[in-house]
């Protein structure tokens, strides 16, 4: 029996992520997991999964956290996601004053 090359060829799963929050790419290994259901979403640190768990939901950010990492970095352009994230809330991002 005959196999194409194809089928021959082994399948190599994506060992590398980006960080939800920052989109920054490493190995998975490297990587914070979160499970929600049958997604894993991958983070830098529990910091970056603790930003993008609470802004996630929020009309102003949804938009922006759902964005392919190709996508986020256009519409940055250069900016964190804690500067856009000031921008848009702004009273929340303000040192208080004492």
């Amino acid at each position: 029996m005959f196999l194409p090359t194809s089928a021959n060829t082994p399948i190599v799963k994506n060992r590398n992520a980006y960080c939800h929050w920052c989109v920054q790419s490493k190995p998975k290994k490297e990587l914070f997991k979160i499970r929600d259901g049958p997604v894993d979403w991958y983070f830098c640190d529990e910091m970056h999964a603790e930003l993008w768990l609470g802004y996630r939901h929020k009309k102003e950010t949804h938009r922006l956290c759902r964005m392919l990492p190709h996508e986020r970095r256009k519409h940055l352009a250069g900016k964190t996601m804690e500067e856009e994230i000031s921008r848009l809330f702004p009273k929340a991002c303000a040192p208080s004053q004492s």
